[in-house]
């Protein structure tokens, strides 16, 4: 019982101290690592894993995909068609995700 009554105040208290001890603790910075050079193949790859992700309503899996996508180099439409992409796994829609994957298709035969 007592545990139930004082749970709030305690968790607020353990609160204080991040800021109290946060001023001895650094931050470690998040590595900046470099863009693979654009291949077509890979990104088809990738879009290929995404079409199985939205297939299966697989959200982790099309995260990780957009993940692996971001981390290439891409002509400027394909970058656009990333943005939307990830736009439409955010908002969980797969039926924008499908038609982004055919267009995106298209333009690495170009």
């Amino acid at each position: 019982e007592y545990i139930r009554e004082h749970h709030r105040e305690l968790l607020e208290r353990y609160r204080e101290y991040e800021s109290i001890l946060s001023k001895y603790v650094e931050k470690p910075q998040e590595e900046i690592k470099p863009k693979a050079a654009y291949d077509a193949q890979k990104v088809s790859e990738y879009l290929d894993s995404m079409q199985n992700a939205v297939d299966n309503l697989d959200m982790d899996d099309m995260d990780r995909v957009i993940k692996l996508l971001d981390q290439v180099v891409l002509k400027e439409m394909e970058a656009h068609c990333l943005k939307k992409m990830k736009e439409a796994v955010e908002e969980l829609d797969v039926e924008s995700c499908e038609e982004l994957i055919k267009v995106w298709r298209q333009l690495i035969r170009i």
